[in-house]
């Protein structure tokens, strides 16, 4: 067990991102104020409606109040469209700049247990990574070599994040995983099961999958009927899913990684004290429906170790 590599997701030096943030700020604010003096001469109401609306202390709610005004103004709004998302980058960069300190501390310490894909559901205990970070979520790329030394976990989660990935990006993160476990190290993998959604097509459904279906059309596709193939092209197409899988192919994919023992488990449910409980989605989802639609599997990095090329 051994400290964590500095990763790379911050290459420049603290102060050199806080000047160029100072900058881009500096390069929107005329634009909003030009923004604000022809929005005033519109035709849409009193301009104390936009003046209450400019960045304050609140800039993100302030430019959503804002944008909803000025959507009705054809003119404006392709170019606000612009400034808008220069804006956000702005501010998701002067996020990551305030979550550094932090993040130094974090790599500091010394970890066994690593969540991918960790989103805003940080586990105490546990080294929290995400595309995304937060402030107690480094930011960790899984489609890149993770940055992390060989054998420095005994345990590694992933919850509904594989099926975001093209198979290829899916497999290198499982090479990458098997590579930081320790031998006799578990993952735990949980994404939406295929089977479950082709079992809906099946010529009689049980009263809890027609609930799911007609949960699952009202809550995402109203504008569809309640069919299984609506069900199933939301799915594959929504959400950035890319790659979808059963229960064969995911242990097929495990065993090619150089994992074996594999099992299945409930959501929420393990032979392992480390691994129970951890399923979040269902919160998301309703705990019924999550245990429905979500295939959990464990894999253990053999003792033997062997060598996987990627």
């Amino acid at each position: 067990m051994s400290r964590i590599q500095l990763d790379h997701s911050f290459p420049l030096h603290y102060l050199k991102l806080q000047e160029f943030a100072r900058r881009v700020q500096q390069g929107i604010s005329p634009a909003l104020r030009a923004l604000h003096r022809e929005i005033s001469t519109a035709d849409m109401g009193p301009t104390t409606i936009v003046e209450r609306t400019l960045p304050g202390p609140n800039p993100n709610g302030a430019l959503r109040r804002i944008w909803r005004e000025i959507k009705k103004i054809p003119s404006v709004s392709p170019a606000w469209g612009v400034l808008r998302a220069q804006y956000f980058k702005v501010r998701a960069l002067q996020e990551r700049i305030s979550y550094i300190p932090r993040h130094r501390e974090i790599r500091g310490q010394q970890w066994t247990k690593l969540q991918v894909g960790a989103g805003g559901n940080v586990f105490p205990n546990w080294l929290n990574t995400d595309r995304r970070p937060g402030r107690d979520v480094l930011s960790v790329d899984v489609t890149r070599p993770l940055p992390f030394r060989d054998g420095e976990f005994s345990y590694v989660f992933s919850e509904h994040m594989i099926e975001h990935l093209a198979f290829e990006q899916g497999r290198r993160m499982l090479l990458e995983i098997h590579r930081v476990l320790a031998d006799n190290g578990k993952l735990r993998v949980s994404t939406p099961d295929f089977d479950f959604f082709l079992g809906l097509f099946r010529g009689e459904i049980r009263r809890e999958e027609q609930e799911f279906m007609d949960w699952h059309t009202r809550s995402y596709t109203p504008h569809l009927p309640v069919h299984p193939l609506s069900v199933m092209n939301t799915m594959f197409h929504r959400w950035g899913h890319q790659h979808l899988y059963n229960q064969q192919t995911l242990s097929l994919l495990l065993q090619d990684c150089g994992f074996d023992r594999i099992t299945r488990h409930r959501t929420g449910e393990s032979d392992d004290p480390e691994l129970h409980g951890l399923e979040t989605h269902g919160k998301l989802v309703g705990e019924s429906h999550n245990r429905m639609e979500t295939l959990v599997l464990e894999a253990t990095k053999s003792a033997r170790g062997r060598s996987v090329e990627a």
